[in-house]
């Protein structure tokens, strides 16, 4: 299984909560109330799968859960899950942040880091048509995105970072007048002096 919690569904359910009790950092409660299959799956059974490997839990947006819930304490947190090492055995748990705290879980957590590095044309126009964009769109869309970037060293092929290329997804996916006549900023999402 692999058990996805979006940093929105985090922040949504625990908004209000008060994380000086650490028992709000445990795995199943985070599972079972972030989670569309939270109520499908009992702890006892949540635990043994993680134990045998079964479960892959990824926590995307740990960066935006600390800045959001001004309760939730990294430090705490991270405790909590070195604790769970036993607990969850062969079970993974991916944790992903912007830079700014990746130090400071490693200060905590035997981790594997990993960069998410730029992506080239090619990889760009791939991101976007496994989301589902229209060729139309897609090249509309990478229109944008170069529009987007301020690095344009010729000799570098990978140059579309990931966060522009999920802002640029939403902005094909939500935007209404995403036009082919190149006005891209008449937009509520972008400036078009503020890059």
């Amino acid at each position: 299984l692999v058990l996805f919690i979006e940093a929105n569904a985090f922040i949504e359910h625990f908004r209000y909560t008060d994380f000086s009790d650490e028992n709000e950092y445990d795995l199943y409660t985070i599972f079972k109330r972030c989670h569309a299959q939270g109520h499908h799956i009992d702890e006892q059974l949540f635990y043994n799968n993680f134990n045998y490997g079964n479960i892959l839990m990824i926590i995307d947006g740990v960066d935006e859960i600390v800045s959001t819930i001004t309760s939730f304490n990294l430090d705490s947190f991270l405790v909590k899950l070195s604790e769970l090492e036993n607990k969850i055995g062969k079970g993974k748990i991916l944790l992903t942040s912007r830079n700014l705290y990746v130090k400071e879980i490693q200060k905590f957590l035997q981790i594997l880091l990993f960069d998410l590095m730029p992506f080239n044309r090619k990889l760009a126009e791939k991101y976007f048509l496994l989301n589902g964009i229209s060729e139309a769109k897609r090249k509309r869309g990478l229109t944008l995105l170069n529009e987007l970037i301020l690095d344009k060293d010729k000799a570098q092929e990978y140059i579309y970072p990931p966060f522009i290329l999920d802002i640029v997804l939403d902005f094909m996916n939500y935007e209404t007048d995403f036009s082919d006549d190149g006005s891209f900023y008449n937009t509520s999402y972008l400036l078009p002096n503020h890059r």
